[in-house]
């Protein structure tokens, strides 16, 4: 038997009804005794030393004993000397003392059924006693106790059932406060749902959200129906959000918009995701590359446009093998093989006409991360190739000439540095700046001055040994690379190189007369950097330019401060 003190309560028993005070108007105990033995409430009268004095019908029906074998029993006697210690003497004290007391408490009755009581004790000072006594009223609650109880599980139940729903839900009232939301919702906006209600829109999302979203609620209480919708919202986290929304009106008994419930879940992924796919998709069918989609088992299930171009056999319908189309060039392993065991290759693959392809696959794995279809993309190996080859002329050799440029220059000074120290030999490295070119492209044009300097590189590189290197830094700049044994050879080689511009060239039935300063440096005397190299082989150019009558300078020669 569990016992639980209550709080005062209007509504607790008799609904704010005293049977006490009616029996007090009672002229003799035995009109009291008379009217107790008429009511099926628990009534009864204690007196001061918590013996019976008075019990109702209701009670002696509840513990099945005749009124008379429970007045002159003490509530020890008749509750136990336990719970009259713990729970009932405490109680009853304070009742005596003048304040009025709930206990509420599981009791079994005289069936031994398990019944839910609810009692109030307050002060009797009537006829039935000499002095103080306390009434004690009772009911049992057991119906409503356990209406109540079923009610909180289900409540329970659905509020677990809403939380537990991946979409998310909320309620507002009619003023758009929020007055209920569930976890999903709290995930959205990241935020406890103690700071979710009691809040508005405004409160929680961008003011221009907010009023798009109270414009959508206008429309489902205005309409009194149901609206479905997409609506991008910003909340406070600064994330911008597609939400997919159906909103409800929520009525009253008179048929009146009281709120909204809204119920929708998150679709900027799937958006995303569907936006991507299309994108994808588009991509598979206008890319120039054939691509084949397979099955796990290597079927080709789809190709595209470049694909059914190019493999004619694709398109006719029948169940077709990706080995039945290609196989692979460095075997082993098999392609049967790389579909069986590999989730992503890279490799080269030849065609049953003999042409090579580099092919890229990829697996596409399913929620299980098994092997679902794969992806296989293809490319023309020899168009790949050409255009590889055609990639690096581009990024080492210069655009106009076709000469090694700069990059490409550094790389053979360094390699040529490397073989000379093995060998132990000097490299020259010429510096070599046409003077006064400017005013050719200004008098015939930047397209004529192109083909001047065209006509210098090859003249120039005629001019050198094949083993030696001829790059163009830019402009009406050169730089010569060449194996010397000694200085002597680098200047035998600049005074050759002078004499071969100073050639008139020809332009438009004109000729074009130039000249040239070189600047010289050489390894290992002048540095063992290529880089310092070129700057020092720089530095000597400009020393032979401004220096009058003299065409070409090294840069030993040049005068170092003190």
């Amino acid at each position: 038997m569990g016992y639980t003190a209550g709080m005062k309560n209007k509504d607790s028993v008799g609904n704010g009804i005293h049977p006490t005070n009616d029996l007090d108007e009672l002229n003799t105990a035995s009109e009291m005794n008379s009217v107790l033995e008429a009511l099926e409430d628990l009534i009864s009268i204690v007196d001061h030393n918590y013996r019976y004095v008075a019990v109702s019908y209701g009670y002696s029906l509840f513990f099945g004993m005749q009124a008379k074998d429970i007045i002159g029993k003490s509530a020890a006697e008749l509750h136990g000397q336990e719970i009259f210690r713990k729970i009932l003497k405490p109680n009853l004290d304070l009742a005596l003392a003048g304040e009025e007391v709930n206990l509420q408490f599981w009791r079994h009755n005289q069936c031994g059924e398990l019944r839910f009581i609810d009692s109030r004790h307050t002060l009797y000072t009537g006829k039935l006693v000499s002095g103080k006594g306390i009434a004690v009223v009772a009911r049992d609650i057991t119906v409503l106790k356990q209406t109540q109880a079923a009610l909180e599980k289900e409540k329970y139940l659905l509020s677990t059932i809403i939380d537990a729903i991946p979409d998310f839900i909320f309620v507002k009232d009619k003023l758009g406060v929020y007055q209920r939301c569930n976890k999903s919702f709290e995930a959205l906006l990241d935020t406890p749902s103690d700071k979710i209600i009691g809040k508005t829109d405004n409160d929680l999302m961008s003011e221009p959200s907010a009023a798009y979203v109270k414009a959508r609620d206008t429309e489902v209480k205005s309409s009194g129906q149901e609206l479905r919708c997409d609506e991008p919202v910003t909340y406070n986290d600064g994330q911008r959000r597609l939400v997919d929304m159906l909103k409800l009106p929520l009525l009253n008994d008179t048929g009146d918009v009281e709120g909204i419930m809204g119920i929708g879940h998150d679709v900027t992924r799937e958006r995303e995701i569907e936006h991507k796919l299309q994108l994808a998709a588009l991509v598979f069918e206008t890319t120039s590359d054939c691509c084949f989609i397979l099955s796990n088992e290597g079927e080709i299930l789809s190709a595209n446009l470049a694909a059914k171009e190019r493999f004619p056999k694709v398109t006719n319908g029948k169940r077709l093998l990706i080995t039945e189309l290609f196989y692979c060039s460095n075997v082993p392993p098999t392609l049967e093989k790389i579909i069986r065991s590999e989730l992503s290759w890279h490799g080269e693959i030849t065609s049953q006409d003999q042409a090579p392809f580099l092919a890229t696959l990829n697996a596409v794995l399913d929620n299980d991360q098994q092997v679902e279809k794969f992806v296989i993309i293809l490319r023309d190996n020899r168009l790949h190739k050409a255009r590889e080859r055609e990639l690096l002329t581009q990024a080492y050799h210069d655009h106009l000439t076709g000469l090694p440029n700069r990059l490409l220059l550094k790389t053979k000074l360094e390699s040529a540095i490397i073989r000379a120290e093995r060998q132990r030999r000097q490299i020259a490295v010429l510096f070599i700046d046409l003077d006064n070119f400017k005013p050719v492209n200004d008098l015939h044009g930047h397209f004529e001055g192109d083909n001047i300097l065209i006509a210098v590189a090859k003249r120039l590189q005629g001019s050198m040994r094949k083993v030696d290197t001829l790059s163009r830094m830019g402009g009406d700049e050169f730089i010569a690379l060449i194996d010397i044994a000694d200085n002597s050879q680098a200047q035998v080689v600049a005074e050759k190189l002078m004499r071969c511009i100073e050639q008139p060239f020809v332009l438009k039935d004109m000729d074009i007369n130039l000249s040239a300063s070189i600047g010289i440096s050489i390894f290992p005397s002048d540095s063992r950097i290529a880089e310092q190299l070129l700057q020092n082989a720089d530095e000597a150019m400009y020393h032979a330019k401004n220096t009058p009558l003299r065409s070409f300078s090294f840069f030993a020669d040049i005068p170092k401060l003190e």
